[in-house]
């Protein structure tokens, strides 16, 4: 939550979703999303943990699917396909091609059927740059997608949100996938340390004298 926190101050007015499922045990999936709700993150990418936030959950097409069928469009309309109208066509662009192209190619496969395309990195794993987002959404508009939105992913932190922002990078959505899910947690220690008001000995403390005790060292 707190994590969560951190980006949505960030961000301000640019929602933030929590895409970190696959980070964390599955049964520590739902409560994250739960936690980054709280934090202030628009959604979670968990069944379970957008119903426990009241929020619906927020997911993109898998990049597995991509390089297993080999192309972005061919995943997009594959899962269009197969996925009820009420889950929103979030496409994955490769970070192995060109995102501009990509986005163009994938608009002009789904026509209206497309929400978002999200970019998370560069050819190289270069980090995804503002002149690219900019270079994106122009080619979108130019061909009448102006209704797609851009999502950016890939390793954000508050800074380079903040960055982002500064240099007027046309984005719509950020989706976290490790900022929140790699918070360092809070020590929590559920011991007793009084009984009807007398201190009780922790085993990190000095034990009270036992006389069957004998030191050997």
């Amino acid at each position: 939550a707190t994590a969560a926190h951190e980006l949505a101050a960030a961000a301000g007015n640019v929602p933030i979703v929590n895409v970190g499922a696959h980070n964390v045990h599955p049964s520590v999936a739902p409560v994250m999303d739960y936690a980054a709700v709280v934090g202030g993150c628009l959604s979670g990418s968990t069944v379970l943990g957008s119903r426990l936030a009241s929020s619906p959950p927020v997911a993109t097409v898998s990049g597995a699917l991509v390089q297993l069928m080999g192309d972005p469009v061919k995943a997009m309309v594959a899962f269009d396909r197969a996925v009820t109208p009420d889950v929103q066509r979030i496409a994955y662009v490769d970070p192995r091609k060109d995102p501009a192209e990509q986005a163009v190619e994938i608009a002009r496969a789904m026509r209206d059927h497309l929400n978002s395309v999200r970019i998370a990195r560069m050819p190289g794993g270069r980090p995804v740059d503002t002149a690219t987002l900019m270079e994106v959404r122009r080619q979108l508009d130019s061909i009448g997608a102006r209704n797609v939105s851009i999502v950016l992913s890939g390793r954000l932190t508050p800074d380079r949100i903040r960055k982002y922002l500064d240099e007027g990078a046309p984005i719509d959505v950020f989706h976290d996938a490790g900022y929140i899910a790699s918070a360092k947690p809070l020590s929590f220690l559920p011991s007793i340390t009084t009984i009807s008001d007398r201190p009780v000995a922790q085993e990190t403390e000095p034990l009270p004298p036992n006389p069957r005790l004998v030191r050997v060292l």
